[in-house]
């Protein structure tokens, strides 16, 4: 699914999290701009989302169909020890939520 965000200027981002000049990756996000009509750069657009791809260290990962890899933008700003730790972090949530569920059943 993607998401997009036109911001009160007009510009056209790829993510509602990065949507303002004060966002350190804004120029990096902005994939169009609205006018009388809208205007989009296929090229950006395609670029960005082949980031959202899974990561090699998703492939064996038992919660890779619920977080995905990770939101693109919080990819291309945490450290690596923020990443692993975030990864750990949901792994241990989504363990918790099925440990739960089956307990429930």
């Amino acid at each position: 699914q993607r998401e997009f965000c036109v911001t009160p200027t007009g510009d056209i981002t790829s993510c509602h999290r990065i949507s303002s000049y004060k966002d350190k990756l804004f120029g990096d996000f902005i994939i169009g701009k609205v006018y009388d009509v809208v205007s989009v750069d296929d090229t950006r657009i395609n670029a960005l989302f082949k980031l959202k791809q899974q990561l090699p260290q998703c492939s064996y990962c038992f919660c890779k169909y619920h977080c995905a890899g990770g939101c693109v933008s919080e990819r291309l700003q945490l450290t690596s020890e923020q990443k692993d730790f975030q990864c750990s972090f949901t792994r241990g949530i989504i363990l918790k939520l099925l440990e739960n569920q089956i307990k429930d059943y």
